[in-house]
């Protein structure tokens, strides 16, 4: 069974910054961890594993790989006790778009943005990390032959309601913003993608 120990009475929103003179952007987070610099511990472990292709990256590995991680600080910008990570997502979400930063994603997208990533985003980045995915999954059914049915049964053992509501999500009723086409969810993708070639 799958815990959230997130205590969001403890939310933070972060930037992680560099000890230089040198111009740079820098990274902003959000967390609620107790103590910041366990959240710096958590970016520079995650950093390693995607040296060793074991993970996805994350923008403040840019800094990491321009400065090294030892020239990376993390500094609290805000102390933001709320209820729910969707809470703590738009508050980093406004402090994404008022501090010029170089992370990739917004935190927080809207409905109409979401259509947008998934239309322009979806295929190129899944074509430019094609051989990583295949790669990291190779390499972990060589470690462990198992692996697929270990996430299998992880994924029957979720909470009934947390299937449930990740059913209802995909279920809902969107609108193509190139046709205008009404639509389920979780055939948005699919169908944009069509749509695009037909246009």
């Amino acid at each position: 069974m799958i815990k959230n120990n997130k205590d969001f009475a403890q939310g933070k929103i972060y930037k992680i910054c560099v000890h230089t003179e040198d111009e740079y952007k820098p990274y902003i987070g959000s967390t609620t961890k107790k103590y910041l610099s366990s959240r710096l511990v958590d970016h520079r472990r995650t950093y390693k594993q995607w040296k060793n292709n074991k993970t996805n990256k994350t923008a403040s590995f840019d800094l990491f790989d321009r400065f090294t991680p030892e020239k990376c600080y993390i500094e609290l910008i805000e102390i933001y006790p709320c209820n729910s990570i969707e809470e703590l997502k738009a508050r980093e979400r406004y402090w994404f778009d008022n501090i010029e930063n170089c992370n990739k994603q917004r935190p927080k997208l809207t409905d109409e943005e979401l259509q947008n990533y998934h239309s322009v985003y979806g295929k190129k980045d899944y074509l430019e990390k094609k051989d990583q995915y295949k790669a990291r999954r190779a390499n972990r059914l060589l470690i462990d032959p198992d692996y697929l049915k270990k996430q299998y049964q992880r994924l029957k053992e979720l909470k009934p309601e947390k299937i449930q509501k990740h059913r209802e999500y995909n279920a809902q009723r969107v609108c193509c913003i190139k046709c205008n086409k009404e639509l389920r969810r979780d055939s948005l993708y699919k169908h944009m993608k069509i749509c695009k070639e037909s246009n």
